[in-house]
């Protein structure tokens, strides 16, 4: 998938998503517990990118946690949600494999929580690559994806066509 494809395919969905998946942290000790360690390793004086930020769920949960955080996402409608949802915390539009608008070594940490799975397989280094040019040396990145041998593509969510 194009990534344009991708913002596309968003960008409808954008405040259906942020409503179903605002709370979904609640439903995730695990998740939660992972995200307490990096808030932790990185200290609450260094800012912690959000990337590939969608409704801005996992950037509020750790603002709670009383992180520094920011967030970016390749969704215009999804960093509008995001930014509604937490007006306080800062977020701009990017493409984690081009973060164009990021310096190198700019995050001392990142949480890129289920974005990696809509990066195409052939494209996963590159964005890797690009994380770890805007990690900090020593920075901590928190990667989360989805187990399993199963692809879901949808043509039609939340009665949108995607």
């Amino acid at each position: 998938m194009q990534m344009a494809g991708l913002q596309n395919n968003y960008d409808p969905v954008a405040e259906d998503y942020a409503r179903e998946f605002a709370n979904e942290l609640d439903k995730k000790p695990f998740d939660r517990k992972m995200l307490d360690w990096l808030a932790e390793k990185v200290g609450a004086q260094e800012r912690i990118c959000d990337l590939g930020c969608g409704g801005g769920q996992v950037a509020g949960y750790l603002r709670s946690r009383g992180a520094l955080v920011c967030g970016i996402d390749l969704s215009s409608e999804m960093i509008k949600q995001a930014q509604r949802l937490n007006p306080d915390i800062p977020f701009q539009r990017g493409d984690m494999l081009a973060l164009t608008n990021v310096a190198d070594d700019s995050f001392p940490g990142i949480a890129a929580f289920y974005s990696i799975i809509h990066i195409p397989r052939a494209s996963v280094g590159a964005a890797l690559r690009e994380m770890k040019r805007v990690l900090r040396p020593g920075g901590k990145l928190l990667l989360t994806f989805h187990i399993g041998q199963k692809i879901i593509h949808l043509d039609e969510w939340w009665n949108k066509q995607v």
